[in-house]
């Protein structure tokens, strides 16, 4: 299987990489030669519009950075310049009228443009205007009516302009004493959250403050300072749901453990200031946000997001005259006519207690649906119960109790869809390598399912939002290795957290942390060799309260490493910690890792082609060759042709001693324990 069936993208994408690299090997629709004959130009040019009239729109944004990577390529020399002109031109136009029906879409390609600066093989006023026409599609749509249109403009406007503000703050906390962050950033989400609520109580129509001040803060919403009170969050949240429908959207889409991607998009109601907190990091002050948020019913390229409720601007008229809305618009206006996607304040109790109960069951290991009650309400008398919950306080507050609270104590809270988001701002990296790793990882964790493979992956959102800044979902009940140990450093090491937390080696629940564990090192042993990813350190590997590995911050990859030499040797990182955890050589959890990493294996090389698409047109060749990354990366896969070379990749992380020797230098010079 080269390329999974239906997606027409990932296809156009590898005919792209063949043309450019020279080699048809999936088709004999060309020869090989620096020159095509005019013949096969023809034929070249129709397979990339007959694979662009199949393109999906969830394909689209999902290869939003490949896709970008083939446009920034225009100045790239080409075996064949005639025809990548073309291509590249009929790919800019495609994109851009798909930009015109999606906001999404079309501040998603301005961002990557963004990311990379200025075009050395363009000047200045051409590359603007190259980048300054994905800004037009998005603010202006297709055919639209002008009031449509306004509102299209403000919101889109008001969305960036929160965006800009979250990262504007992170930048004003990196000139801060690390002392007074914390104060400064709470003043600052107060600013936010006036904005927020400005834009509500106007309906729309202003997102600016006016120098006046919220009432009240309570648990997110206040700011400080004097002047008149005008605006009071309990008053917003007494007329919502209608005013609701003109919050802004979250950019980032909010995943739920497993789910392979978010569909609908969220609205931000206020961010909880209080429990917003720096993240320790001297030079680059990172923040995490904890924000309370509405669940829509509309998908992140819907024009229903701008439209606010459907009312303003949109006469019946306007409904029912395809002439005057796009298609897509007016089919979903009248699928939306009449149906109320927010609950109301006198919601039933039971399905109050329905949602809870959801929450609570969700990702939960320790709720056991025989009895319908948790194993830590057992008795409190129980060393098993008693060393549980002990351990059980490393994770702190679990983010199903912490929703829970916050919505009982929350204005907004009666309101149906309701949920908080957890994400981090963050800026002075390269977020185009940390989203190319999750797309990767992303990619991986559908193949295993499609072949029907137990390996686990957690993936997580990641939003490049322009030059050395993003956005990146904050992964919720879990916490680092390095916390782990330290929390736990009088009472025994990781083997012993995990048999007072599961209640001892013989009980069931042990097991099952344990099968999780399993299955999610053997993925995460895939993904970390296949792209190569360094700076593994323990603060940077989490384990959460199910038992699962989960590897986070990807800035080191595909050759790069922290520092001028590269210590982590390994294929892939596996400590006497693992080893311990599966009971040792020769155990029936350490076999059935290697045979997890071998099936996983195997299934990766049947998709290798597919994986190729989104890393070789991030590293384009500027001499019609293999870059080192691209052929490095084929080998570290290809090279490996029987059961017994592959499984050499595990015995040489087992053997590996560079491994310790990098977590011990991580310890001395930054505090992580190994």
């Amino acid at each position: 299987m080269i390329i999974q069936a239906g997606n027409a993208v990932a296809a156009w994408i590898y005919l792209w990489m063949t043309f450019q690299l020279g080699f048809y090997e999936s088709t004999d629709l060309l020869p090989r030669g620096p020159r095509l004959p005019p013949k096969h130009e023809a034929r070249y040019l129709t397979a990339f519009e007959e694979l662009m009239l199949r393109w999906k729109d969830s394909d689209v944004e999902f290869f939003v950075p490949q896709l970008a990577a083939v446009l920034m390529s225009k100045g790239v020399p080409s075996r064949n310049v005639h025809i990548t002109q073309l291509v590249v031109g009929r790919l800019s136009a495609n994109l851009q009228q798909r930009c015109f029906g999606n906001i999404g879409l079309a501040v998603q390609m301005m961002w990557q443009f963004e990311a990379v600066g200025r075009r050395p093989q363009e000047d200045g006023p051409s590359w603007n205007a190259f980048k300054n026409s994905y800004v037009l599609a998005a603010l202006n749509g297709d055919n639209l009516p002008e009031q449509l249109r306004m509102q299209r403009r403000a919101y889109c406007a008001d969305s960036m302009a929160f965006v800009d503000t979250l990262m504007d703050i992170g930048d004003s906390l990196k000139k801060l004493p690390i002392k007074r962050r914390l104060s400064a950033l709470d003043n600052e989400l107060g600013r936010v959250n006036r904005m927020l609520l400005r834009r509500m109580q106007t309906r729309g129509a202003s997102f600016e403050i006016p120098g006046d001040t919220v009432a009240g803060g309570g648990g997110g919403g206040g700011g400080g300072g004097g002047g008149r009170e005008w605006l009071n969050e309990h008053d917003v949240a007494a007329v919502c749901p209608e005013v609701s429908h003109h919050a802004i959207h979250l950019p980032i889409k909010v995943l739920k453990p497993g789910q392979p991607a978010a569909t609908r998009a969220v609205r931000v109601l206020r961010l909880c200031r209080e429990l917003c907190r720096v993240l320790p990091s001297k030079e680059k002050a990172p923040y995490l946000v904890v924000a309370e948020v509405l669940q829509t019913s509309f998908s992140y390229a819907s024009d229903r997001l701008y439209l606010e409720g459907g009312s303003a601007g949109v006469t019946c008229e306007d409904v029912v005259n395809k002439k005057t809305l796009p298609q897509a618009l007016q089919e979903e206006l009248l699928r939306s006519r009449g149906q109320d996607v927010w609950e109301d304040q006198n919601q039933d109790e039971a399905s109050s207690q329905s949602y809870q109960l959801e929450l609570e069951e969700a990702d939960c290991l320790f709720f056991d649906r025989a009895t319908n009650q948790y194993l830590t309400s057992g008795d409190p008398s129980s060393p098993h119960i008693k060393n549980m919950r002990e351990a059980l306080q490393v994770f702190g507050t679990t983010s199903a109790a912490l929703e829970r609270m916050v919505r009982h104590q929350s204005p907004f809270g009666h309101l149906k869809g309701w949920k908080l988001a957890h994400f981090i701002v963050k800026s002075g990296d390269d977020f185009r390598m940390e989203a190319l790793a999750m797309q990767v990882i992303r990619l991986v964790d559908s193949i295993f399912k499609r072949e029907g493979l137990s390996l686990r992956l957690r993936p997580y959102s990641i939003l490049c939002c322009g030059e050395m800044k993003g956005l990146v979902e904050c992964v919720t009940d879990a916490k680092s290795i390095d916390h782990i140990k330290k929390f736990t450093a009088k009472s025994g090491g990781i083997r012993t957290f995990f048999e007072r937390m599961y209640m001892g080696k013989t009980s069931g629940l042990y097991g099952r942390a344990v099968d999780n564990f399993v299955r999610s090192l053997a993925g995460y042993a895939i993904v970390t060799y296949m792209l190569q990813v360094k700076d593994r350190h323990n603060a940077n590997i989490m384990l959460d309260t199910r038992g699962h590995i989960i590897h986070i911050d990807f800035g080191y990859i595909l050759g790069s490493s922290p520092g001028w030499w590269n210590h982590e040797s390994a294929p892939f990182k596996f400590t006497q910690d693992y080893m311990e955890i599966m009971g040792g050589p020769g155990s029936d959890k350490y076999e059935r890792f290697r045979e997890l990493f071998l099936t996983g294996f195997k299934a990766v090389q049947r998709h290798m082609r597919e994986i190729e698409t989104l890393i070789w047109p991030m590293f384009p060749s500027s001499d019609h060759r293999m870059t080192t990354q691209q052929i490095l990366f084929r080998k570290r896969f290809m090279d490996f042709q029987t059961d017994d070379e592959i499984m050499r990749l595990v015995d040489d992380s087992v053997r590996s001693w560079t491994t310790g020797q990098y977590d011990d230098f991580q310890q001395k010079t930054n505090g992580y324990l190994k």
